[in-house]
């Protein structure tokens, strides 16, 4: 696939993945939808990231540059972390959301100022 498909998969999943998140941060009690969507996305994210990667020329046996680890620490803390925290914290979903929001904002500066 071209670099631009990537790219509109990459910002795709992104979108969704903050609805998800914002969704079910804001409702009363987290919505199937959601969760799957949001786990959906998380893994299309992750398969658009690593092509984007492939594209913009890491081989596949070289090591991965630092900013690269951090933000896969990033989107598995997001992606595994918050529905785990969204569930045995309902009290605590907006801070939570916050939460993510915020490591969402770090990853993304992560590539942005690489």
């Amino acid at each position: 696939m071209s670099y631009e498909t990537y790219k509109l998969i990459l910002l795709f999943s992104l979108i969704a993945i903050v609805v998800c998140l914002t969704t079910n941060g804001l409702s009363p009690a987290p919505k199937k939808w959601a969760k799957i969507t949001g786990m959906v996305a998380s893994l299309l994210l992750m398969v658009a990231g690593m092509g984007l990667l492939a594209r913009t020329g890491h081989s596949h046996g070289a090591g991965w540059p630092i900013w690269v680890k951090i933000k896969i620490g990033i989107w598995l803390v997001l992606a595994v972390g918050g529905p785990i925290a969204y569930k045995r914290l309902p009290s605590k979903r907006p801070l939570i959301l916050g939460m993510a929001l915020a490591l969402l904002a770090a990853a993304i500066s992560l590539v942005v100022f690489r």
